[in-house]
């Protein structure tokens, strides 16, 4: 398959909580086109609002309403020790540490601010959330300097992902997708390639088929808008299990690290893999 690969791996846990869980793909340069709304660059205001502010800031800065990136002069000296050129560009020569993290909730007083220190601490350059449970759409930075790219629903306490950023690359976003509260896109300038990140947090096994079904047309969706040339990454909670079977079964798509054995929701991301010519 065309194109550099990454190997996913579960982190450290959370001082006092779960457990990383990391469900990653990894997605061949043969993109179709296609075409989705709410496409936002940073500079331009958001189409939706931003989540309603908690019991404090919980350790956020301050909101940028027209989605201005702030912090470009104070990192540009972490971005040249990093291998970000003077224009924000990621170098890929470098090591980037992608992952990704259900966290359960944002809501809980200061969960901001530990969880900056732990993917610090564990040297992570992006990480996308699942479950952060606010609302609506946007992005802010935090007052540690890293960016949270979020999309949440209408209500807060539901579902919503997110995508945490670290400061060192935060001048290289070039453009993020909400699409809705399950799932969100955010581009990265990079070299020799940018860099296209989708995290999703999919319905679990109690919801209604109709759930799934609408989930998988959306990834779908989201896919197709990214540029043929970037590096694709989907990763995030498909609440699924694959098991190690599979591995003899579609060698193709499943990597030698499943463990156990499958369930009907990881047939089913074997064959969305299948179908868009992905690999676990």
């Amino acid at each position: 398959m065309a194109g550099p690969w990454w190997d996913s791996h579960d982190g450290p846990p959370l001082r006092g909580g779960k457990a990383w869980e990391s469900t990653t793909l990894f997605f061949p340069m043969s993109i179709m086109d296609g075409s989705l709304k709410n496409s936002y660059r940073l500079g331009r205001r958001p189409g939706e609002k931003g989540p309603r502010l908690l019991l404090s800031n919980q350790d956020r800065g301050v909101k940028s309403a027209t989605g201005r990136n702030n912090k470009n002069n104070r990192n540009s000296r972490e971005n040249r020790n990093y291998g970000n050129n003077s224009d924000g560009i990621v170098q890929l020569r470098k090591t980037l540490r992608i992952g990704t993290w259900n966290v359960r909730s944002m809501l809980q007083l200061g969960k901001v601010q530990v969880l900056g220190e732990e993917l610090v601490r564990n040297k992570v350059d992006i990480c996308g959330l699942a479950e952060v449970r606010w609302e609506g759409q946007g992005h802010f930075t935090t007052s540690d300097g890293h960016t949270i790219i979020y999309s949440g629903g209408e209500h807060r306490g539901q579902r919503g992902v997110a995508m945490w950023i670290s400061k060192k690359i935060g001048g290289s976003i070039e453009e993020y997708r909400t699409g809705n509260d399950r799932m969100l896109m955010v581009r990265i300038k990079a070299k020799p390639r940018n860099i296209s990140i989708i995290q999703v947090y999919a319905p679990t096994t109690t919801n209604a088929e109709e759930d799934v079904n609408f989930f998988y047309e959306e990834v779908d969706k989201m896919i197709k808008k990214v540029p043929r040339r970037d590096i694709l990454i989907v990763l995030g909670d498909f609440n699924a299990k694959v098991g190690k079977q599979m591995t003899d079964e579609y060698p193709a798509v499943v990597g030698k690290g499943g463990l156990g054995s499958g369930n009907e929701a990881g047939e089913r991301l074997v064959e969305f893999c299948l179908d868009n010519e992905l690999r676990l």
